[in-house]
């Protein structure tokens, strides 16, 4: 089973990346900042893509069989950029996720 793992930098996703590496799940963990993708690796995901939520996700969605959501604006954004990823970039990538 490939699953992808959209905002896999975050604390919910570098939990989560260990336990379904180790249910031998191939983890595609996605992010915005390819400097993350060492440390994932060292978590257990099989593949780092870098992607933007508020873009086209279409390419790292190819051959996924499941997408977890864990991103978040964060804190340190304001409520803007909360609406725009938090609610605009999860309902995004479940509409291309669908076109798969």
């Amino acid at each position: 089973m490939n699953v992808l793992i959209a905002g896999a930098n975050g604390k919910i996703g570098r939990r989560l990346i260990p336990h379904l590496a180790a249910d031998n799940i191939h983890v595609t963990a996605m992010v915005r900042d390819a400097a993350q993708a060492q440390s994932l690796k060292e978590l257990g995901a099989a593949d780092v893509v870098v992607a933007d939520l508020e873009g086209d996700c279409r390419d790292v969605l190819k051959g996924q069989h499941t997408v977890i959501f864990t991103a978040g604006s964060g804190p340190h954004t304001g409520p803007d950029k909360t609406i725009d990823v938090d609610q605009n970039g999860a309902i995004s990538l479940v509409d291309q996720a669908k076109e798969q």
